[in-house]
């Protein structure tokens, strides 16, 4: 389980008991001797994520999306990787929640605070279209 705490602004990893009945709409591929640990560690702060980290997804590779709202940034983990990738989003104005599809296009929200618009970063051109 990942979880973002948008007051301390990490992003922590935890792992699970094997056993669950709630099943997670995208799915991440988690091991399945996975237990849960107490003592998670933080692989990403608020010098990666900014402040106010609002969202997180994790697609069925185990990769890992959130955005840096203030750099304008889509940031990416692939599994078991610490460095992240980065896709930039220079003409948006104040993205904060994004949704990957399984073919890899991100659709992210467009300045949630005003204009209401959903975005499309197309994962075959690797362009943004509306």
């Amino acid at each position: 389980m990942f979880i973002v705490d948008s007051d301390n602004n990490p992003i922590q990893k935890f792992k699970l008991m094997n056993i669950s009945s709630v099943i997670s709409f995208n799915q991440p591929q988690l091991c399945p001797s996975a237990t849960w640990n107490h003592n998670a560690i933080p692989f990403a702060d608020r010098s990666i994520v900014g402040e106010s980290l609002w969202t997180i997804f994790i697609n069925t590779n185990n990769t890992i999306y959130t955005i840096n709202k203030i750099k304008k940034k889509i940031l990416i983990w692939n599994q078991n990787n610490l460095n992240f990738t980065y896709i930039t989003l220079d003409d948006f104005l104040y993205p904060v929640s994004l949704f990957v599809t399984s073919n890899g296009d991100i659709y992210f929200d467009n300045d949630h605070m005003g204009n209401g618009t959903v975005q499309r970063w197309d994962s075959k051109t690797y362009a943004f279209e509306s």
